[in-house]
């Protein structure tokens, strides 16, 4: 094995496939990681407040355009695509899942929290908008797909569930779970796959 390092300015650290703990032969497994959660070798995850103005922009300009057939064919297709999402399955039994069915539980659940097309259509332009005015983002469609799809889940993520349990000393005890799916991205994969057709 050769001792190549990472292709990201400033990172020191070997290559995954030159340390033998993967297959990149550009970038170290901090970055492939980094990289499966946002997108990104190198760039983070826009904050909620960072692309609030541009979502409220977007959703404005949606309200304007209605009556535009490409706004009005997206809304149906996005539409279709919630309403044929089916149940919902616990964030419990997501793990190792594949993307097509994970991401059909996160529509429904979209859909159940009464999410409508319109505030996705907002997230999607708002992020593509961020995207375009900031200098120096990664501007890529998969980074595009990512932040969109983080913005969209911080929507409707997890199962959240609340019970009384029975207490032999006293009043009953109030018991809450919440449970969130860990991310699974798999390189190279659309985590929206054949859902956009």
């Amino acid at each position: 094995m050769t001792d190549a390092r990472c292709a990201i300015p400033g990172c020191s650290r070997p290559t995954a496939f030159s340390a033998g703990k993967g297959l990149a032969r550009h970038h170290c497994r901090y970055h492939v990681q980094h990289k499966a959660r946002h997108g990104s070798h190198w760039h983070g995850t826009y904050l909620a407040a960072d692309l609030k103005p541009y979502i409220s922009a977007a959703a404005d300009w949606l309200r304007a355009h209605h009556q535009d057939p490409l706004v009005a064919a997206a809304w149906s297709d996005l539409q279709y695509v919630l309403a044929s999402a089916g149940r919902i399955d616990p964030a419990t039994n997501l793990r190792g899942q594949p993307a097509k069915y994970r991401a059909r539980v996160a529509f429904a659940r979209l859909r159940e929290a009464g999410i409508s097309p319109d505030r996705l259509m907002a997230i999607y332009i708002g992020v593509s908008a961020l995207i375009e005015d900031d200098y120096g983002s990664h501007r890529t469609e998969e980074f595009r797909t990512v932040q969109a799809a983080k913005a969209a889940h911080r929507l409707a993520s997890g199962t959240h569930r609340r019970w009384e349990m029975w207490n032999p000393l006293g009043p009953s005890v109030p018991v809450e779970l919440h449970a969130y799916p860990r991310c699974q991205a798999t390189p190279g994969t659309d985590p929206l796959g054949d859902m956009k057709n």
